[in-house]
């Protein structure tokens, strides 16, 4: 998912590209959400790492970033946060691989637990 601001009204898109207005402002939003997982793209947009889908650069330094489901505007990332919005990226796509398998490992172990116990063992 991701935010937007536009004529003064805050909006989120779910992954399920669903838009809805909400009484916060982003100031507000940044200041609730996990920083882990949202990053303040620029003035209008705050966006989650996983709805993030590529990054590309963009002149002068910047990048646009790419999100699924797709924004109407280029989000871009200013030259001033560039340095920050890598930082996250790295950190928040270790942190999602390091849950990623530790959910695998606990699925590949409960479906063993299952095979173990269906065989009386």
């Amino acid at each position: 998912s991701y935010f937007y601001s536009e004529n003064k009204l805050t909006f989120v898109v779910t992954r399920n590209n669903k838009e809805y207005v909400l009484d916060f402002s982003l100031d507000k939003l940044c200041e609730q959400l996990d920083s882990d997982v949202f990053f303040r793209t620029n003035r209008q947009t705050l966006v989650s790492v996983d709805a993030i889908q590529r990054i590309e650069p963009y002149f002068l330094g910047k990048v646009v970033v790419h999100v699924l489901p797709p924004f109407k505007d280029k989000i871009i990332v200013s030259k001033d946060k560039i340095a920050a919005f890598k930082v996250w990226l790295n950190y928040s796509f270790s942190f999602y691989s390091r849950m990623m398998r530790f959910c695998m490992m606990s699925i590949n172990w409960a479906f063993s637990w299952r095979a173990l116990i269906g065989l009386g063992i």
